[in-house]
C-alpha cells in the first residue's frame, strides 16, 4: 500500500530533485515501519513468553528442582502458538465458540482440526519434526536388527519413551491454548486425535520393529496356526467370519483409541452366546479364552502378536481400567496361552 502510493506520487513528480526527495521519504517510511513491526513482534514475543512461563509454572519448578527439558519446549511451543493463534481469526473463532459451548464435542474436533492440518501452526510444524525423529530412530533400528539378524526383546521400549513425551508435550499445549478442551471429555478427544494425527504416517514401521521384538512368539504362533490338527471349539460359521474380519481389519487401523475399540467390539461379539428366542446372556473369561483362541488360529495372522503388544505400549491412561484394557488383557491371554510351552 506505501509502494503503491509513493509510486502515484512518483509518476506525477515534474522535476528529478522532486522525485529524489520522495524517494528518500519513502526510503525513511519504510525504514520507520520496519522498526515499528519489529518493536511490536519483540513486545509480542516477550508477552506469549512471559504467558507461557506463567501456565507451565516454571519458576514454581526451577525453584522445587523439578523442571525438566520438556518444559521448556512447551514453553517456547505454547509461545510460538499463542502468536499465531493472535493472527488467525478462524481459530481465534472457534476458541470463543469452545469456550462458549465447552460440551460441544463437534466444535472441540473442528478446532483441534484445524490446528493439527495446517502445517503452518507451530504445533502441527513440531509434530511433523517429531514424526520425522522417530521415523529415523525406527530405521535405524530396524536396519540394525536386520542386518546382525539378532531379534532380542525391548527394542523398541526407548522409541515409544520419546514417543509417550512427544504426545505429553503436544496434547498439554494444546490444553494450555484451549482451556476447554482441559476437561475430562475434551481432553480424551484431544489425546485421540493427537494420536489418530501423530501415528498416521509411523505405525507401518513401529509395527516392523514390534514384529522383530516379539519374532520368537510370533513364529510359535505361526506354528500353532498352521497345524490343521488344532480345534479349541466350535464357533457359528457367521460369528467366527465376522471375528476374523474385524481382527483383519484392526491390522490396518493406526490409532491405538479405534484398534481398542475394534478389539472390544470383537470379544463382546464372542461373549454373547444367542439362546432361546434371541435372548442373550455374556460368558465368562475362561469360556472366551478358547472362542478367541479358535479365531487366532483361523485368521492366519501372526503379526497380531505385534498389534497387540502396539496397543498395550500406547493405550491411553483412561482406557488401561476399562473395555478396552480387559480386552487387550484377553487378546493378549490368548496369544500366551497359543504360544506357551505346555501347548506348542
Amino acid at each position: 500500500m506505501l509502494m503503491c502510493r509513493y509510486q502515484r506520487r512518483l509518476s506525477i513528480a515534474t522535476s528529478a530533485l522532486e522525485k529524489q526527495n520522495l524517494e528518500l521519504e519513502l526510503a525513511r517510511k519504510l525504514v520507520e515501519n520496519a522498526a515499528i513491526t519489529r518493536n511490536r513482534m519483540m513486545q509480542s514475543s516477550a508477552w506469549a513468553m512471559q504467558s507461557a512461563h506463567k501456565k507451565f509454572k516454571m519458576e514454581e519448578k526451577l525453584k522445587s528442582g523439578c523442571l525438566k527439558e520438556s518444559d521448556f519446549q512447551k514453553q517456547q511451543l505454547f509461545a510460538l502458538s499463542l502468536q499465531f493463534n493472535h493472527g488467525n481469526g478462524w481459530l481465534t473463532q472457534l476458541g470463543h465458540d469452545l469456550a462458549l459451548y465447552p460440551s460441544n464435542e463437534k466444535i472441540a474436533r473442528e478446532l483441534l482440526d484445524n490446528v493439527l492440518t495446517d502445517n503452518a501452526h507451530p504445533v502441527k510444524a513440531t509434530l511433523n519434526v517429531m514424526q520425522q525423529k522417530i521415523a529415523h530412530l525406527l530405521t535405524i533400528s530396524i536396519t540394525k536388527s536386520e542386518s546382525n539378524g539378532v531379534h532380542n526383546a525391548g527394542k523398541m521400549d526407548p522409541i515409544a519413551k520419546v514417543i509417550k513425551e512427544d504426545l505429553s508435550v503436544i496434547q498439554e499445549v494444546l490444553k494450555a491454548l484451549f482451556e476447554p478442551l482441559s476437561t475430562e471429555k475434551n481432553s480424551s478427544i484431544t489425546s485421540e486425535v493427537v494420536h489418530h494425527v501423530y501415528f498416521s504416517q509411523l505405525k507401518p514401521d513401529i509395527i516392523s520393529l514390534l514384529r522383530i521384538d516379539t519374532a520368537e512368539v510370533e513364529a510359535k504362533l505361526e506354528s500353532r496356526m498352521k497345524d490343521e490338527s488344532v480345534q479349541f471349539c466350535q464357533l457359528p460359521e457367521h460369528a467366527e467370519r465376522e471375528a476374523k474380519t474385524k481382527l483383519h481389519y484392526l491390522t490396518t487401523l493406526h490409532n491405538p483409541y479405534g484398534m481398542l475399540d475394534c478389539t472390544v467390539h470383537i470379544v463382546k461379539m464372542l461373549a454373547t452366546s444367542k439362546f432361546d428366542h434371541d435372548h442373550y446372556t455374556s460368558m465368562g473369561a475362561d469360556d472366551l479364552l478358547p472362542r478367541l483362541c479358535q479365531v487366532l488360529i483361523s485368521s492366519s495372522l501372526p503379526e497380531i502378536c505385534a498389534e497387540a503388544a502396539f496397543m498395550e505400549m500406547f493405550m491411553p491412561s483412561e482406557r488401561a481400567l476399562g473395555e478396552e484394557g480387559y480386552a487387550l488383557t484377553m487378546l493378549q491371554s490368548s496369544i500366551a496361552h497359543l504360544t506357551s510351552d505346555s501347548e506348542v
